[in-house]
């Protein structure tokens, strides 16, 4: 069974290693299927694209994960599915990477409901880098027209708070979103050695204001400079 096989894997320390995909993908597939679905997060594999196309949905549960461990060798798979279990790898690839950028964009405009289900959840959730990416991607939906959309997804709640809340997140102001998780800024940035920016009074912006400075410009621009 695929259980044993997984048990004896690891005993015989071969479960880390590469995973051919492509050959697993010509097991028997009520042994490979669930071989599959249950390690591909846990190794490292090549051959994803073919097994991927031999199996289809039957993967799906795999092919997520590693879509999620390793988003820049596999995303362009997710672009064949339409899932609410790869809208969270969907919007940090829209919001956070710059080389999947386009990728998750498309999949967002290709399956917008699906989008919609997986994300309201989690942008109107707790403060997370991973809220940040959802209400980033579903703002970039509601100004490409799909506003009727997401309400008619939060209705499904049954909830009016959900609905109320969508909306305020959609109509955010654009100073209001510092988002949860900033990198450090740079070594060069000493501010005390800089000539300092002022003010219409003619005052110099203060070490703390320049730091701020500093750090607002440091902030994601996928949607529009802050």
């Amino acid at each position: 069974s695929w259980r044993k096989l997984i048990a004896f894997k690891k005993q015989k320390r071969y479960y880390y290693y590469n995973l051919d995909a492509s050959a697993l993908a010509h097991c028997a597939p009520e042994l490979g299927i669930a071989f599959w679905n249950t390690v591909a997060n846990e190794v490292s594999c090549y051959g994803v694209d073919y097994l991927a196309a031999r199996w289809g949905l039957a993967a799906l549960p795999g092919l997520t994960l590693r879509i999620q461990s390793a988003p820049t060798e596999h995303f362009h798979l997710a672009l064949n599915f339409a899932s609410t279990e790869l809208a969270s790898s969907a919007a940090r690839a829209f919001a956070k990477s710059k080389s999947l950028r386009k990728m998750g964009r498309n999949w967002l405009l290709k399956f917008p409901e699906h989008a919609a289900c997986g994300l309201i959840a989690i942008a109107l959730g707790k403060k997370s880098e991973a809220r940040d990416c959802a209400a980033s991607a579903l703002r970039f939906l509601a100004q490409q027209g799909q506003t009727g959309l997401l309400t008619e997804v939060a209705s499904r709640y049954q909830d009016p708070a959900v609905e109320h809340a969508l909306h305020a997140m959609l109509n955010e102001n654009p100073l209001d979103r510092y988002p949860a998780k900033r990198p450090a800024l740079p070594e060069f940035w000493q501010a005390q050695d800089w000539q300092r920016p002022q003010l219409r009074n003619g005052r110099a912006l203060s070490d703390q204001a320049v730091q701020m400075l500093g750090t607002m410009m440091m902030f994601p621009t996928n949607e529009e400079i802050y």
